[in-house]
């Protein structure tokens, strides 16, 4: 199936290792993810840090499925369409990314190993701290990005890496690996999982509608927009985020979605309402 949407692809092992530009030419894409890029990613600069991220096409869009717990709301509600994500260009290079990700991993791994050390090198040349979040629209076990048996975190151990998940046994990879850190997410419909995870010293993301309680079904709700490096964040609080980047038609159906959690909802407090 490669060959259908890579034509030009030659296997390594019929030829000559590829040198580094070989390889793009051959997937069609400049770049596979880049540090700092988005608006949400820039902010890192202002704290001395380069964030290295990928944005691949979310849920099934590509044919393949990269969010194993998701749903019409949440897809509804995905930022894989805000920002340049609503230009076509940037969805077809995403699905492309995205299928080469299924089928060809050995591809796929090269390129993502390269340019993590790119950027690693980028970070300490600059002199700033440097992180990867590489699901920034998918939700894939990062012990699938293997590359020689390696995985990834195992490759760059002296890497930060952090992401969001809805899935709960990911979570638990951060206790394998020292460089990872995980936050689960609220879907509207998990808060049985959300409460294992905080219970088991984890935090939890919601996204809110208008502006940030204080507390949310009695944990502290902290302002997760500042910055996405969630790794700087305590543990056993809610990562507080605004709606932002919603079509007009997903608005409209705002009070349907349980994703996002609405001024009405009963278990939003601000810190006169406990006082």
């Amino acid at each position: 199936m490669f060959q259908k949407f890579f034509p030009n692809f030659a296997s390594e092992s019929k030829q000559k290792p590829m040198l580094v530009k070989e390889m793009y030419e051959q997937v069609g894409f400049n770049y596979l993810g880049k540090a700092n890029h988005s608006a949400k990613m820039a902010k890192s600069g202002k704290y001395n840090e380069l964030v290295y991220s990928v944005y691949l096409a979310s849920s099934d869009a590509s044919g393949y499925n990269v969010c194993p717990m998701a749903n019409v709301f949440c897809k509804n509600a995905c930022l894989n369409y805000a920002g340049y994500g609503r230009y076509n260009n940037i969805q077809q290079s995403r699905i492309k990314k995205t299928r080469l990700f299924f089928e060809n991993r050995e591809l796929f791994m090269k390129i993502l190993f390269h340019e993590i050390e790119k950027y690693r090198k980028k970070a300490i040349k600059e002199q700033k701290r440097f992180s990867v979040r590489f699901n920034a629209t998918s939700d894939i076990n990062l012990k699938q990005l293997k590359l020689n048996g390696v995985n990834v975190l195992e490759q760059f151990p002296g890497v930060q890496f952090y992401d969001y998940t809805k899935v709960y046994k990911y979570l638990f990879l951060a206790n394998e690996y020292s460089n990872l850190d995980m936050t689960f997410s609220y879907s509207g419909e998990n808060w049985d999982e959300c409460q294992s995870a905080l219970d088991n010293g984890f935090r939890v993301s919601a996204i809110f509608q208008e502006q940030l309680p204080d507390y949310f079904r009695g944990y502290p709700v902290i302002d997760g927009d500042s910055y996405d490096m969630r790794y700087l964040d305590p543990n056993n609080v809610i990562v507080g985020l605004r709606v932002k980047n919603v079509p007009k038609q997903q608005l409209e159906q705002f009070d349907e979605n349980p994703f996002f959690v609405p001024l009405s909802h009963p278990d939003r407090l601000d810190a006169l309402s406990v006082s």
